[in-house]
């Protein structure tokens, strides 16, 4: 992957032009943003997948989204959560609004053995709530660390996102230069390297590129024992 200083040379190489032209500023500001439209692009690249634990409290329900604690990344917290498992036993998923209705409008206590999770927020939920204390694992996928600092940084991505943010950084060059058919073309070019990482990269089934938000909803899922349990 490149620096950010090599991303500017390269730019003002393929476009012949100057500082004068592009300043410096203006070159990382895009390369920033590209970076978090990759990033966003989908809820599952695989290098943002975290690894990372919640050590549960008698009577507290909430947690904090842990700090990924897998590989050179660990100073970034979760910003989605996929499985939470027990010692034993997986937690199921629930709806946040579904678990509230279940376990805090009962009349009985709402204190048991952790079976599901849901998330609000930054936060996620237990449900009952622990009666213990209970060491959980947790994978999901981690927010981008902030990894411009100076000309030397390199984006968090993996290599193989590269080209793709040179098209990105061309896309943003034509416009500043009010060509829209090139920067129309640089964008499809942006598109296609994504879907073509996406099916290398992402196991499992294959959900469209998202570029312009949006929020997909996971069905219940129950919590899964081993067989011996």
């Amino acid at each position: 992957m490149k620096t950010v200083a090599e991303f500017r040379s390269w730019l003002r190489e393929y476009g012949q032009v100057d500082t004068a032209d592009v300043s410096d500023t203006m070159i990382d500001t895009w390369l920033k943003e590209g970076v978090r439209v990759v990033a966003q692009a989908r809820a599952d690249w695989p290098h943002f997948e975290a690894i990372g634990t919640i050590t549960t409290a008698d009577g507290t329900a909430s947690y904090a989204f842990p700090t990924n604690t897998d590989g050179g990344s660990s100073n970034s917290t979760f910003r989605s959560i996929v499985s939470v498992q027990a010692p034993n036993w997986y937690l199921g998923w629930i709806g946040h609004r579904e678990a509230q209705e279940q376990y805090l409008a009962s009349s009985g206590s709402n204190e048991g053995v952790p079976l599901f999770w849901s998330t609000w927020g930054s936060k996620i939920y237990l449900w009952p709530v622990p009666d213990a204390i209970y060491t959980l694992n947790v994978r999901g996928y981690r927010k981008l660390y902030t990894w411009y600092a100076s000309a030397a940084s390199t984006p968090d991505l993996p290599d193989e996102f590269e080209d793709a943010l040179q098209e990105w950084l061309l896309v943003k060059f034509y416009l500043q230069q009010n060509d829209s058919d090139m920067a129309t073309n640089h964008r499809r070019n942006f598109e296609f390297l994504l879907e073509q990482i996406a099916h290398d990269q992402v196991r499992g089934p294959q959900f469209p590129i998202v570029l312009n938000g949006g929020r997909r909803r996971e069905p219940l899922r129950p919590p899964i024992f081993p067989w011996w349990i």
